[in-house]
């Protein structure tokens, strides 16, 4: 079955604020959805939460979903497996016109942490798609400043991604 579900700002990323005030994770989206559509929001101050099988990203973590994100901007988040956003398992979600800015993981992906998921069935055109984002400024204690990427098959389309770093 098919659940659609939107969650929208009408004022945009400038004037709608999620923040979880370092006490938790912002957003946790799980299952096989089709129709989970995030709009115009600023995600920050998002913290991993010892209870869903590791240290994910304090901002978004999905698992296992066709999310589509888009005019959202993650700043200020910290994670293990990415500080900002987290995404694992297979599908083809949609992050598109964010801006994920001076986010840290303590593991890997400072930005975004990308595993498991090469497509349905292997294919390149179901494959996970990042368009139009800037990743910039996020930092981690271990590898891919910006973006970190495991057995994943993804999409990076009109994106920029810079001054990043990892140690």
């Amino acid at each position: 079955d098919v659940v659609e579900i939107t969650l929208a700002s009408s004022e945009g990323p400038e004037a709608t604020i999620l923040d979880a005030e370092q006490q938790g994770r912002v957003l946790f989206v799980q299952g096989y959805n089709e129709g989970v559509v995030i709009d115009g929001f600023t995600v920050t101050g998002g913290v991993p939460t010892p209870y869903d099988g590791g240290p994910k990203a304090g901002g978004l973590t999905f698992h296992l979903t066709n999310i589509v994100v888009r005019n959202c901007n993650f700043q200020g988040n910290r994670g293990g497996q990415g500080g900002a956003i987290y995404y694992g398992g297979r599908g083809h979600p949609l992050l598109e016109n964010c801006v994920i800015t001076e986010n840290h993981a303590d593991q890997d992906g400072g930005g975004i942490f990308l595993v498991n998921s090469p497509g349905l069935g292997g294919v390149a055109a179901d494959a996970p798609v990042i368009r139009g984002c800037t990743i910039a400024g996020n930092t981690t204690d271990g590898q891919g400043g910006g973006v970190f990427a495991w057995d994943i098959v993804f999409h990076l389309e009109d994106s920029i991604v810079a001054g990043n770093s990892a140690v």
